[in-house]
Formats: structure tokens, sequence, C-alpha cells
């Protein structure tokens, strides 16, 4: 009798999650603009609120209104998104007349990363950054979490060095392999990719127009040029050794 009593306890118990879980994360603080459960939430009734901070903190961009553009049977008019919601931490911030600190009138929201920088994997974000984080990530004992252990080491990276000696393929479609050591000495590397290039200037092109650290950093857009005068040299003084090596044994055939 008791174990049918307690898998009938557990059975309700389930149930009850299901039940609470079931429309997920569907309601938009008006105040946070954070995504909660409907039993994270109670309806936003201004009139209970100080006018001010309600002109100040809450918001209706997430509230759907319908219009001539909606459709006969609109989905949203039934949904939660036709009232204005807050959550209890809001709601008791307003209640004494105090800003929340999670309000977005605080300027918490993310700005949207742009596409130059997503593109890019861990590597190129290496090869564009000015300080580079080495640290020891290892899996903790409980829970499947990461954590660092040791010492975080910030290196300095000259971003100019990086933009002068990185190779430009011929063709657009090549990558180069590049490997990312601690230090030149070393035998060991860190990370080993593959670099796309076209992706690296863009970034960099982003990164000069909107950042000021990189206002003074230019591209080596005569990367090739260069590479190739100086192998003409190469070339002009190993000619000109081999024509004295040549004159040099002639004179010692005339000799003998």
């Amino acid at each position: 009798m008791e174990k049918r009593i307690a898998k009938s306890d557990i059975d309700v118990v389930v149930q009850k999650f299901k039940d609470a879980i079931k429309k997920g994360p569907e309601y938009v603080c008006a105040c946070c603009l954070r995504l909660l459960f409907q039993n994270q939430v109670l309806e936003c009734k201004c009139e209970n609120y100080d006018k001010q901070l309600i002109q100040k903190c809450v918001t209706e961009k997430y509230v759907h209104k319908c219009s001539s553009e909606c459709e006969s049977n609109c989905l949203l008019a039934v949904s939660c998104r036709n009232k204005l919601w807050i959550c209890y931490t809001c709601h008791r911030k307003l209640h004494r007349g105090l800003t929340p600190p999670e309000s977005f009138c605080n300027n918490l929201q993310l700005e949207t990363v742009p596409d130059e920088l997503c593109n890019l994997n861990k590597l190129e974000s290496h090869l564009i950054a000015l300080n580079i984080p080495f640290q020891k990530i290892m899996n903790l004992p409980k829970g499947n979490q990461a954590g660092i252990i040791g010492p975080v080491v910030l290196v300095p990276s000259d971003v100019k060095v990086v933009t002068n000696t990185l190779p430009r393929p011929v063709d657009d479609n090549l990558l180069v392999k590049v490997k990312l050591k601690r230090k030149l000495e070393y035998k060991g590397y860190v990370q080993y990719e593959f670099v796309d290039i076209k992706h690296v200037e863009k970034a960099f092109n982003y990164l000069r127009n909107h950042n000021k650290w990189y206002a003074n950093i230019e591209l080596n857009s005569q990367w090739m040029d260069t590479n190739n005068e100086q192998n003409d040299s190469t070339d002009v003084v190993n000619d000109s050794a081999n024509d004295s090596n040549n004159v040099s044994d002639k004179n010692n055939r005339h000799k003998c």
C-alpha cells in the first residue's frame, strides 16, 4: 500500500510540473523584457504604480494590438501577448516607488553582433584581438559544469604585426593554416585551425570604423607586391653571385 501511495504522489507531482511548464516561457515582462513562465508574472495594472515610473520603466512594445494587417483569426490576440505582464521582482520594486535594476531603461540590452564578427572562428578572433586570454578550463566533479583552474593570463597582441605578416592567398576560396603558440620558441601550440583571410579583413575594416582602439591599424594591401619585390631582389642577388662565381672560374682556368 505504501508503495502504491508513493507512486501516486510522484505521478501527481510530475503532472503538476508538466502543467506548469506546458506553455513554456512565453510571457514577456514589460519592465525587464525577460521571457518568463506563467507562474512568474502577473498582469500589469498601471494604475497601481507611480505614473512617472510607469512612463520610464514600462513599455508596451511586446503587447499585440490587432490591426488591419492581422488575419481574421489572429492567434496572437488569443495568446498571452494580448495583455501587459510584469514579473514579481519588478512589481515589488515599482510598488515601493523604486526603479528596478533589471529595467530596460538602465540600458541593459545586449547589442546585436554584426555579421563581420559572427563569422569568425576562435583562431580568427584571436588574430584580431588586442589581448589574448590564456586560461585552464576543466570539468568540475559535479553538475557537468566547466570551471577555471589557476590564473588567467592576458597576453597583449601586436595587431599591426599580424596584419603585415598574415599571408594573402591568391584565390578567395583558399584557406591558411595557422598555429597559435604561447611563445615562438615553444614547439607545441595551443590552437591549430584554418583561417579565412577574407573574414579577418572584413572584421578589421569593421573594427576600424566602429572601435577607437583599431583606428590606427591598417591592413597591408601591398603584401603580395612587397613579397614579389623581395623575391625579385633575392633572385637578382643570386644571379649576380652566380655570375661572379662563373667569372672567377674562368679566370682560374686561364691561369692554369
